[in-house]
């Protein structure tokens, strides 16, 4: 059996702290940091039985959280693949800002809301606007 916890945590390290691989700009560029080492992620493969696995693929759980012992798991490479395609079709909000009363909501291609005008322009409350921003309902 390959030793797939090694191999994983050297390319979680690899992603999250290396300015010059390849997916840095996915991982470590958007502040996701490798909190684990491999012996966690050996008692993770235990624990997930990955072993019965055809393809172990470690997965985090919450897709912009840390890779973190509470925050990853084992599963399938092929259903690693279809959470990660879905993912990028969802909306994610990379840094809140908040200065009195207005929010500003930075999302992904630099793109940045400011609370405040958006419920302006909906014609809806400031309040109304945060919740819909903190649930990701509100697009550019």
């Amino acid at each position: 059996m390959k030793n797939y916890w090694t191999q994983a945590y050297n390319n979680i390290r690899q992603r999250c702290t290396n300015p010059k691989a390849s997916k840095y700009k996915n991982y470590g560029g958007k502040g996701i940091k490798c909190l684990t080492n491999s012996k966690e992620l050996k008692e993770l493969f235990e624990r997930d039985n990955a072993h019965l696995l055809n393809q172990p693929s470690i997965d985090r759980i919450k897709s912009d959280g840390d890779y973190e012992k509470s925050n990853m798991r084992w599963i399938e490479f092929s259903e690693n693949r279809r959470l990660r395609a879905a993912s990028l079709h969802k909306p994610k909000i990379y840094k809140t800002e908040f200065k009195k009363e207005t929010i500003t909501v930075r999302l992904p291609q630099g793109y940045k809301i400011k609370i405040s005008d958006k419920a302006h322009n909906l014609k809806i409350s400031f309040s109304m606007a945060v919740r819909f921003a903190l649930t990701n309902w509100l697009s550019v």
